[in-house]
């Protein structure tokens, strides 16, 4: 599933990359702690963001061949 950054109201995409340039720039030093505390407050942040938006824009999908 994808997101749209344009779905989620009131965020700034600079951070979004500041956050992808901090976790590249952990993982190219070797730096697995860096690295793990990273992507961790990254997918709290993703999770704060992007459930608001798909609430706002739920889609339903029925059926069995999901």
């Amino acid at each position: 599933m994808r997101v749209s950054v344009a779905n989620v109201r009131g965020h700034d995409p600079t951070q979004l990359v500041a956050e992808h340039v901090a976790l590249i720039e952990a993982m190219q030093r070797r730096d697995g702690r860096t690295a793990a505390r990273i992507i961790k407050a990254h997918i709290a942040q993703t999770e704060k963001r992007v459930l608001p938006a798909l609430k706002r824009n739920a889609v339903i999908v029925e059926g069995r061949d999901l």
